[in-house]
């Protein structure tokens, strides 16, 4: 409608290879822009995951790595335990 916000969106987005010139851009109401920016960003990211894995670069497997771990420290519950003995006595001067 006449008088909605919009923007000039890149027809193919800068990080997608477009580039930044008058023939790439296209006027887009702004809620659309921001959906198409959405889904442009997450292009690159599928894009750069596949690339990565092509290149041997980055496990395709994101399950943590298993292993025995360190063995359990017994508990250092020292500071709370009450004194068994009365304190010396204060020197005084």
């Amino acid at each position: 409608m006449p008088g909605d916000p919009f923007d000039f969106d890149h027809k193919i987005a800068l990080c997608n290879g477009g580039t930044h010139s008058e023939d790439n851009l296209a006027p887009a109401l702004r809620d659309k822009h921001r959906e198409k920016t959405a889904q442009d960003v997450a292009e690159k990211a599928r894009v750069a995951r596949k690339r990565a894995a092509d290149l041997g670069l980055k496990s395709i497997c994101r399950s943590k790595i298993k292993s025995a771990g360190f063995a359990k420290a017994p508990r250092q519950n020292r500071a709370s335990t009450p004194l068994n003995k009365p304190l010396p006595p204060r020197r005084t001067i």
